[in-house]
């Protein structure tokens, strides 16, 4: 009799230890994925201010909701079909943030690590679409055709980066978003025509669409596919005219501050062609007069700022190139914008 109850108390303690270390281990592999972490700076750039002040969303992002993200396994760019399977996340839309930049941002749904721990790339960019032309991270982006208020501009100036989030270390990514398009500022110069009675300026001939390459640096080209030219995906007949400035509406630029600070313009990277052209029309005596200068041959950067004086003569206008500035690394334009003459006011 004790050599059998020792049996069976043998077989009920290996039944439970069966039973026990099973459990262990399923509950140790249905634990959740770790959480992944997003945090977002921009990089080094012109002081941040209003949009009548002619740099809005220089260094901070003015709206940060304003985001989408896409992570996948790293070093992929779209769903991990072999296994472990990882269909990642794709334009998942920022809900709130704190701090002021850097920001942590918290997407609208938790994002997690793949179930094996493994590394994932982490891509940002705004402002955020519902519905946008992404293929393999290649983003295709359209500047708006009236950026003479905050609205349009704001739409019109495309911010990415890229960061890998590490999964043995913080389990965040630390992106830094760079701006990817060009910006010309117009400063009004009073010559002997008052500013005030300025109505319209509008950049013509321009082109208005671009595919950016998000993984790679801002110094490198943003095309991805087979784009037509360096930057841009445009032809000839998908050249727009993009109004600069106009005298009312919320976020319109006073004519005095278009004396004192400028106004700006976003536009894709690129040549311009030999039909781009600067217009300017003031209201004189109830008649509106107009002045046009070529606006040719220009070649513009990613992430640059070029600042033109418009010298306001009695006769038309003078376009002369003042400085360089940045968003990222110094640059200067080719071509012939750093001493253009307007036609006479007609």
């Amino acid at each position: 009799m004790k050599r059998k109850s020792f049996y069976l108390f043998a077989a009920i303690a290996t039944t439970f230890c069966l039973s026990s270390c099973s459990n262990d281990e399923s509950s140790e592999k249905m634990e959740s994925p770790a959480e992944l972490k997003i945090v977002a700076t921009m990089a080094p750039s012109l002081e941040v201010s209003t949009r009548a002040s002619y740099n809005l969303q220089g260094t901070a992002l003015n709206n940060p909701t304003n985001v989408g993200v896409y992570v996948w396994y790293e070093t992929y760019k779209d769903k991990k079909t072999s296994a472990p399977v990882y269909n990642g996340f794709e334009n998942v839309k920022i809900a709130s943030y704190t701090g002021s930049g850097p920001y942590t941002l918290a997407p609208s749904k938790v994002l997690a690590f793949p179930t094996d721990n493994h590394d994932v790339d982490v891509y940002l960019y705004a402002p955020y679409k519902a519905s946008p032309t992404q293929t393999n991270m290649c983003m295709e982006h359209t500047v708006a055709l009236d950026q003479s208020l905050t609205a349009g501009y704001e739409d019109s100036d495309f911010l990415y980066g890229k960061a890998t989030a590490s999964y043995s270390t913080t389990k965040t990514a630390s992106v830094n978003m760079y701006h990817a398009m060009s910006k010309i500022i117009f400063k009004v110069v009073n010559s002997g025509v008052d500013p005030s009675l300025m109505t319209d300026i509008t950049l013509k001939n321009v082109l208005t669409t671009t595919t950016i390459n998000m993984p790679v640096a801002i110094t490198s080209p943003l095309t991805c596919g087979s784009g037509s030219t360096t930057y841009n995906v445009d032809v000839a007949s998908n050249k727009n005219n993009i109004k600069v400035w106009g005298t009312s509406g919320t976020g319109a630029v006073s004519a005095s501050d278009a004396v004192t600070n400028g106004v700006a313009v976003i536009v894709p990277p690129q040549t311009t062609g030999a039909d781009a052209e600067l217009s300017v029309s003031v209201n004189d005596e109830s008649t509106t007069l107009s002045a046009t200068a070529a606006f040719s041959s220009i070649t513009l950067g990613p992430g640059k700022v070029y600042t033109y004086n418009l010298n306001l003569k009695g006769t038309g206008v003078i376009v002369s190139l003042v400085s360089i500035t940045d968003w990222d690394d110094s640059d200067s334009p080719t071509g012939t914008a750093a001493d253009l003459d307007f036609d006479t006011w007609s």
